[in-house]
């Protein structure tokens, strides 16, 4: 659990870029579904920026540890 935590901003950033991109390829073809593929790239890098804003690089060990005592 440590290790994805550690790892979040890493993996949320590669999965922001396939989104972004299935959402400029759906856009190129017409479909409305480009939409749903933005937002989700959206909310990925918003959790980035929010994982770096309370200090997921300090805190990761201490919310490792409370996340599984629940």
């Amino acid at each position: 659990m440590l290790v994805l935590i550690w790892l979040y901003p890493a993996i949320a950033f590669c999965v922001s870029v396939i989104m972004f991109d299935l959402a400029r390829t759906t856009k190129k073809h017409g479909q409305k579904v480009w939409m749903l593929f933005a937002l989700i790239s959206l909310v990925f890098v918003t959790g980035i920026v929010l994982w770096f804003a309370y200090r997921g690089d300090l805190n990761a060990q201490k919310w490792a540890k409370e996340w599984a005592h629940r």
